[in-house]
């Protein structure tokens, strides 16, 4: 199993950014301690171009870097309140680039008290952007190992919203309206073997696991 780490509420403080867990960096963003500073561990795609639906990546490689709470639009993590309000939305989502629902709240593509998309980061975007350097980047951000700890909360997150709106919530996820490869029919690409995102509809002891603590 895939430890988490509870980031909600911490403000600026980034408390796996220890020796022991995943390091500190210098101002440059450079990793200075703990096991997953370089040459071992790397960014393994620095985006060389872009396409109209993807990227390409370079050949080369570079170090992981991270700089949290230093990017002046994240300053710090999402709020307790920010939470709450999420998981208070009782329908999975609308479609893309629409507000007022789970999906778009939990991601922060939209405000997550107001459900109004307003230009502004929240959640799990704005988390991003609070790490900085190689998590802010879509190709690079799973090169660092705490996108892990900090994404398997996300899994939490999300089994705290099924168990509570369960169905009725999920009868809204979207046919149509949604970038390619997001319906609920479509596969999930590149793993194997290949399932459709429905499959993924369910509360964790569908996959054989429980958490014991929820609240």
């Amino acid at each position: 199993a895939l430890p988490y780490w509870d980031w909600v509420g911490v403000g600026n403080y980034c408390a796996v950014c220890t020796d022991d867990l995943f390091g500190d960096n210098s101002v440059d963003g450079t990793l200075i301690s703990g096991l997953f500073r370089g040459p071992e561990w790397v960014n393994y795609c620095q985006i060389s171009s872009l396409l109209s639906r993807g990227y390409v990546c370079a050949d080369s490689t570079s170090l992981i870097t991270r700089a949290p709470g230093t990017n002046p639009a994240a300053p710090y993590l999402p709020t307790e309140s920010d939470l709450v309000s999420s998981l208070g939305w009782n329908i999975y989502g609308h479609g893309q680039d629409s507000g007022g629902s789970f999906r778009p709240a939990a991601e922060g593509t939209c405000n997550p008290q107001t459900g109004l998309v307003d230009g502004t980061k929240y959640m799990h975007s704005m988390a991003h952007d609070f790490f900085g350097s190689t998590s802010t980047m879509a190709s690079s951000p799973a090169s660092d190992p705490i996108f892990f700890v900090f994404h398997s909360y996300y899994d939490l997150l999300y089994e705290k919203w099924i168990q509570k709106w369960g169905g009725s919530g999920l009868d809204s996820y979207p046919d149509s309206n949604l970038p390619v490869g997001q319906a609920k029919d479509s596969y999930i690409v590149p793993f194997f073997p290949v399932v459709k995102n429905q499959f993924y509809l369910n509360t964790s002891v569908t996959f054989g696991y429980k958490y014991d603590e929820l609240d």
